[in-house]
């Protein structure tokens, strides 16, 4: 939250850094996918993604399935909450699940 005299804007800084406009929503089209959404026909569908070269997607996902774990098993900073890495760790779960099928990965 900013806080700017008698003004707050709410802001979700999950990705602080620039990219590519369709990393957002790869971003959250894993837990989607978790939930049962064909995430591979947003991708053809959407403006933002039908014209992205797959390997991309597929570095984004495991680029960030990389950052999660990296992280998930790091204390958790003071008066931070634990459930951070439990997040981190669902995040990573399933990127890398979406991005198993994507490749063709044996899920054994």
């Amino acid at each position: 939250m900013l806080v700017d005299g008698t003004r707050a804007t709410l802001v979700d800084w999950n990705w602080l850094r620039p990219g590519p406009a369709w990393a957002d929503l790869v971003g959250v089209l894993p837990l989607a996918r978790a939930d049962g959404l064909d995430a591979e026909a947003w991708l053809r569908r959407s403006p933002l993604t039908r014209d992205v070269d797959p390997d991309h997607v597929d570095a984004w996902l495991a680029t960030v399935a990389a950052y999660m774990l990296a992280n998930a098993d790091q204390p958790v900073w003071p008066g931070g909450p634990a459930s951070v890495r439990v997040h981190q760790r669902r995040y990573a779960r399933t990127f890398l699940d979406w991005l198993g099928a994507r490749r063709g990965w044996d899920a054994r």
